[in-house]
């Protein structure tokens, strides 16, 4: 796979955004979060990160495709209104999204499973 950042600035870019949200993500979602620095998918505006959508999820109407997802750290109102035992991890990433983006629930259901996990890296980086 060709990557449009080296690795070495992705793990600079990534050490930059455990600094701004003073967290330190387990090994395997910081080895995914820097694969996706390094294809060029997320950028941080202020505090919040917008992923590129490698599969834009299209919509009907010949309403514009959407391209980009906006992530940001949940607070712990989100968790609790979002969170539910019965949700599985996949449906409560789904209804933050949702929330965030003011994309309904059924339109992020479309995305590719591709997405779908980088998007969980990106919350999961939190």
């Amino acid at each position: 796979m060709q990557y449009k950042i080296d690795r070495e600035t992705a793990e600079q870019q990534y050490k930059l955004y455990e600094e701004h949200f003073e967290v330190e993500p387990d090994e395997e979602t910081a080895e995914d979060f820097i694969k996706l620095i390094m294809r060029g998918r997320v950028d941080l505006e202020g505090d919040t990160f917008i992923y590129q959508l490698k599969n834009p999820i299209e919509l009907e109407n010949d309403k514009p495709a959407i391209k980009q997802l906006k992530v940001a750290e949940m607070s712990g109102n989100d968790l609790e209104k979002l969170s539910s035992a019965s949700d599985s991890p996949f449906t409560q990433i789904f209804k933050y999204l949702e929330k965030l983006n003011g994309v309904p629930f059924s339109v992020i259901g479309r995305a590719k499973k591709s997405d779908i996990e980088a998007l969980s890296t990106i919350v999961n980086f939190f």
